[in-house]
């Protein structure tokens, strides 16, 4: 097993994507796919489904990305180019299948970012992916902490706390990540 085979636990049924492998070859960092969670996992706990070249599910295996257009009359009306996916190849390899992982899933950290930042909430992008991967509690739940005191901040006729908690400014009135 290596990085970016699509791998088929045994114990869940689940299917993800190896990202990594410790260094003494027993586990592996997966992306379970359905889930925005990456997990640890043993690696004598999964059975291979997809290594090496695979035809490339984004352009269908041609090699070419079309978008923006129709067909009309038999032509295509859009705008093309090299597919991304699969570098133009038409096949997806594991090294293919990592790269894509990580710049589409980067996209979302800095979309999730620019939307904290139009917020006033932003310190980097490297906190911003922290505060995506922490699981948030159950509804059900109520979590109870000793809190330390929080000094109040006046921005804009806004209450916003100082909190010692997250480190961060914030309003008083939404909850800690």
């Amino acid at each position: 097993m290596i990085k970016g085979n699509i791998v088929k636990s045994n114990e869940h049924g689940t299917e993800g994507m190896i990202l990594a492998i410790t260094r003494d070859g027993k586990r592996a960092k997966l992306k379970v796919f359905g889930r925005d969670a990456e997990v640890w996992r043993t690696l004598d706990s999964m059975t291979v489904i997809v290594d090496g070249n695979e035809q490339c599910w984004k352009c269908g295996g041609s090699g070419v990305y079309q978008g923006g257009g129709m067909v009309l009359n038999g032509r295509f009306t859009g705008y093309t180019g090299d597919c991304y996916a699969c570098a133009g190849k038409g096949t997806q390899n594991n090294e293919d299948r990592i790269r894509n992982h990580y710049y589409w899933h980067r996209q979302a950290v800095v979309d999730v970012a620019v939307a904290e930042a139009e917020r006033g909430e932003f310190e980097s992008l490297e906190r911003t992916a922290e505060r995506m991967a922490k699981p948030k509690p159950a509804a059900k739940v109520k979590i109870r902490s000793k809190k330390p005191a929080k000094k109040a901040v006046t921005n804009d006729d806004s209450k916003l706390i100082e909190c010692k908690e997250c480190g961060s400014l914030h309003r008083s009135d939404i909850p800690c990540f």
